[in-house]
């Protein structure tokens, strides 16, 4: 399995990158990481990393950096029929899918779905989504989500003054 995990950790979240990394290892993942920092023109290289793995040719699982798979996710997108595919998970309060947790396979989806001149990491996910789907191939939802630990994205809820994220909050069923 061709798995990739582009690596753009911002300052004073270096735990989150750990976690991702400890949960692929107990998965018994070897992914290739890549770094996307470092550059001065650091904002095009997911663009860049893309565009080198559409160029391959071969089928690939982008699992960002920030993302926690559960344990047979990325095996699932591997083993799937579609050429592309992804699971959903928390952006901006709602569930959604981008390139948290994707697969693609080039061979089957044609040209690299990028315009000519790079694009910065902020357009890549809705210019692929937008490309394809143009080309009749609307992608393939997978589920239940992944878990997206950026804590901007997730819906807060106030419990007895503590704010948590909604996926902390007991359910009616199980409140306590």
């Amino acid at each position: 399995m061709n798995i990739v995990v582009p690596v753009a950790e911002d300052e004073g979240f270096g735990w989150i990158h750990k976690a991702m990394r400890l949960n692929l290892l107990m998965q018994g993942i070897s992914p290739t990481y890549v770094d996307l920092k470092g550059t001065l023109d650091s904002d095009f290289a997911y663009d860049r990393l893309i565009r080198n793995l559409w160029r391959q040719g071969d089928p690939f699982v982008l699992v960002e950096h920030d993302i926690l798979p559960w344990p047979g996710a990325i095996l699932q997108l591997w083993e799937c029929d579609h050429p592309w595919c992804g699971f959903e998970y928390m952006v901006k309060g709602e569930l959604r899918s981008y390139l948290g947790c994707v697969k693609f396979d080039p061979s089957r989806l044609g040209p690299c779905p990028l315009p000519t001149e790079p694009l910065v990491w902020t357009s890549l996910d809705l210019e692929i989504i937008r490309t394809l789907s143009e080309r009749g191939h609307p992608g393939h939802l997978h589920r239940p989500a992944v878990v997206h630990l950026n804590y901007g994205h997730q819906r807060i809820t106030n419990m007895a003054g503590v704010m948590r994220p909604d996926w902390m909050a007991p359910t009616e069923r199980g409140a306590s």
